[in-house]
Parts: C-alpha cells; structure tokens; sequence
C-alpha cells in the first residue's frame, strides 16, 4: 500500500507542478489527442487537458494524467480515506490540491462523505466537523454567488450545478437523452436479470454507441443486469468480509458511492485499491507505521 500510495502522489505532484506552469502561460510542448470514442485531450507530458476546455477561462478543471477531472478527484478522495485523512503527513496534501483543482463536484462530495465516514467509525462525535463543514460550504456558496456578481469559476464549475431545474439538479448529468430512451425501454421491456449486454457499446462507434458520454451505476445494471451487479457484489463482500473493520466498513461504503456515480468496479486500478485498502484498515496501529 505505501508503494501505491508513494507511485500515485508522485505522478499526481509531477502532473500538479506541469498545472501551475500551464496557467502560468508558459509554453510547454503538447499534442491533440483522441483518447477514446468519447474523451479528447490536448496531452502536454506531465497532465493532459481536456478538449473541451476552453483555454481562455481562468481556471480549467485539472485532470493530471487521468481522462477526466472527476476520475482524478474520486480517486484521491479513496486514497485520503486509506490515509486516515491525516494531514499532518503533508504528502496527503497532494491529493488535497488534486481534489480542489479537479473543480469536480462529485469529488467534492466524496470528500466531505469520506470525512464523516472515517470520523464517525473512529468513534468520534461527528456533529462538530459536519456542523464545521456546513459552515465552510455555507461561505463557499456566499463568495462563489456574490464575487464578481456571480460571474466566478466556482459558481460555474461548482454552485451551478446545484440548481433544480424543471424538478432535477442540473448536475445530475450522468447520462444522455438517448441512453435514457433506451434504459426506460429496457426496464419496462427488456431482459433484467441478464442485461443488454455488449451490444450497447456498438464496437465503440460514437453514433451508435447508446453507452456514449454516460456513467453511473444505471449504465452497469443496464449493461449487465440482475447476475451481474449481484455477482460483483458478493464478489467485493467477500474480499471485505475476510479483512473486516470499522474504518474498512467506512472505505467500503465510499467504494459504493464512487461506483454508484462512476461504475468502475472492474477498472483494474480500483479494485486493486481496494484489496489493498481493507487489508490496511484492518490491522492493528503499530508504532512506527508510516503511510508515506
């Protein structure tokens, strides 16, 4: 886990330190890039861009080297969570940096979840740091309304996606229209217990992909259906149940809500973390443990 955590901090300080040369101005050499059917980036070495970015704005959202903002924030998010949120190891302020600069409002979210899940398990009493972080979050959505008359990279990034418009939030934008069609057909008519199945992602081709630009755990129960999202279950049950704690049973339920926005649970890098993180949670604190 040290190992991991040391490589993840590294390439997340290089691609930091290649972020603040880039809103510097200076030049630095970089190519275009089509990553996927869905993603484009403009790769500049140390960190990649997205595409749709626009390179006038004041502040672009930071991916570093991951595909898009959110992936980066998620992640470092769980890996907090690992590090038992302790700052006073200033490396985990790498990840702290990571999830700012991401401007990734579900990261933010698992944040402040994560927070309260370790703090709660650890056996605190959590009602000062939530009381604490709603007060935080109070002056955050105050400056980011009222500074420049609300013409402000915050309350673009971040505030705007909070509004309820015509009875949703306007950030819940996880999946297409045309997916939507599709998922309502599906449930109403379609095979649940065995899913749509690879079909959906039409070898990838964007124009017939009904997978194209969405995420969430609707697309992975979509995909694979009944047995599916149950056999990943017990799948990850019982890797939890042989490493069981109180904070890996915190760890765990952050995993559920990453996946329920992002549905990763076969992305390597994940589940990798997972094992790794539940086997850690579990021991016992010995003097002298360091997580680097």
């Amino acid at each position: 886990m040290n190992a991991f955590d040391l490589f993840i901090k590294c390439i997340c300080l290089i691609s930091l330190v290649g972020w603040l040369l880039y809103l510097a101005g200076i030049p630095l050499p970089h190519y275009y890039s089509d990553t996927s059917d869905f993603y484009s980036h403009e790769v500049y070495y140390l960190f990649i861009v997205g595409a749709n970015n626009v390179l006038a704005e004041l502040l672009p959202r930071f991916c570093g080297m991951f595909l898009e903002p959110g992936h980066i924030g998620s992640t470092c998010c769980l890996l907090l969570y690992v590090n038992k949120f302790d700052f006073k190891n200033k490396s985990n302020y790498i990840y702290l940096l990571s999830i700012i600069f991401s401007l990734s409002l579900a990261a933010y979210c698992l944040f402040f979840i994560g927070l309260c899940l370790h703090f709660f398990f650890k056996g605190v009493h959590i009602m000062k740091y939530i009381l604490f972080m709603g007060m935080f979050a109070g002056a955050f959505y105050v400056f980011g309304q009222i500074y420049n008359g609300g013409d402000n990279i915050l309350n673009e990034k971040i505030l705007s996606r909070l509004v309820i418009v015509d009875g949703e939030l306007s950030g819940d934008n996880r999946t297409s229209m045309l997916f939507d069609a599709y998922y309502e057909d599906w449930f109403k008519h379609g095979d649940l217990i065995n899913g749509y199945g690879k079909k959906a992602y039409a070898e990838g081709n964007g124009s017939t992909n009904i997978l194209h630009g969405c995420a969430s755990f609707k697309r992975f129960f979509f995909i694979n259906g009944v047995i599916g999202v149950v056999l990943v279950f017990v799948l990850y049950v019982t890797l939890f149940s042989k490493h069981y704690s109180k904070q890996g049973l915190g760890f765990f339920i952050l995993l559920v809500i990453c996946n329920m926005i992002r549905d990763y649970p076969f992305r390597l890098m994940w589940f990798y973390l997972f094992i790794l993180g539940i086997v850690v949670l579990s021991l016992p604190k010995r003097k002298g443990d360091i997580i680097y």
